[in-house]
């Protein structure tokens, strides 16, 4: 079964591909993959609290934390816990759920200036507030110990987070580095979140509320019927760059009409 024209599927570095038989493999742009995937997540995440806050009856404000390392340290994987759980405790002494999403993000200037990645983590932390209250200062309560912080009222809290989640294409990142999380998202918009961020071919296949995810051990569950299915690409790895291509023998696990709804709207 050929692929034809699927930029949708992920995003690419080239168009090298290498041809057998009647099956096209591609190459994949894994760190554009990863930041398409950021996005995703992030702006899903943030659309879900914002229309979730207009529909109560209080006054809610965004505001952006801006946590940063101060030179020579280096980003450890637990800092950003730290800082969202101090936040989450301050939260509920005041009495109310804190709502937030976060992007990591490396500082340009100080990699082209030779300093290590690790050395060049900062993080932009979105978070909610009723709007009686204004957040502390991280650094100033010692919740942030590691550098700096900056905290600024925002008012279009999406368009503000979603630049930048476009950068990331021409650094690298620390191995292990999470870029981007959030949190406060009731169960039902935990499903619609986790739905987003799965691949359109599945999106395509099965709604929200059937609970599509993956599986482990590879391919996907639908949790509304408890069926598996495999992944519709075969995945392999050559020399560090990864090639994908269409499986074959998908009619034993898809019917005719799930295949045309793949072919013809999921890729």
């Amino acid at each position: 079964m050929r692929q034809h024209g699927t930029p949708g599927l992920v995003p690419f570095s080239t168009s090298d591909t290498r041809g057998s038989g009647d099956s096209e493999t591609v190459l994949i742009d894994t760190r554009a993959a990863r930041l398409r995937r950021m996005k995703s997540g992030v702006m899903t995440a943030t659309r879900l609290i914002c229309g979730e806050l207009d529909q109560t009856a209080e006054r809610w404000r965004p505001w952006m934390i801006t946590p940063t390392y101060r030179p020579g340290e280096v980003w450890k994987p637990t800092h950003i816990t730290a800082l969202v759980k101090c936040f989450r405790a301050w939260a509920e002494r005041q009495g109310f759920r804190l709502r937030y999403v976060w992007v990591a993000e490396i500082q340009q200037r100080r990699y082209r200036a030779g300093a290590i990645p690790g050395e060049c983590v900062h993080y932009h932390l979105l978070i909610w507030l009723p709007a009686r209250l204004s957040p502390p200062k991280p650094d100033k309560q010692g919740w942030w110990t590691h550098g700096f912080t900056q905290r600024l009222r925002v008012n279009r809290p999406l368009r503000y987070i979603l630049k930048y989640t476009s950068k990331g294409d021409s650094v690298e990142f620390p191995k292990g580095l999470r870029i981007h999380g959030c949190g406060g998202l009731s169960g039902e918009q935990r499903n619609e979140r986790t739905w987003w961020l799965l691949p359109r071919w599945v999106r395509t296949l099965w709604a929200a509320d059937q609970r599509p995810r993956r599986a482990v051990g590879g391919g996907f569950v639908v949790r509304d019927t408890g069926d598996w299915y495999p992944s519709i690409y075969e995945v392999c790895n050559t020399g560090g760059s990864i090639f994908c291509s269409i499986k074959e023998g998908l009619f034993e696990w898809f019917s005719l009409q799930q295949l045309a709804q793949i072919f013809c709207d999921g890729l």
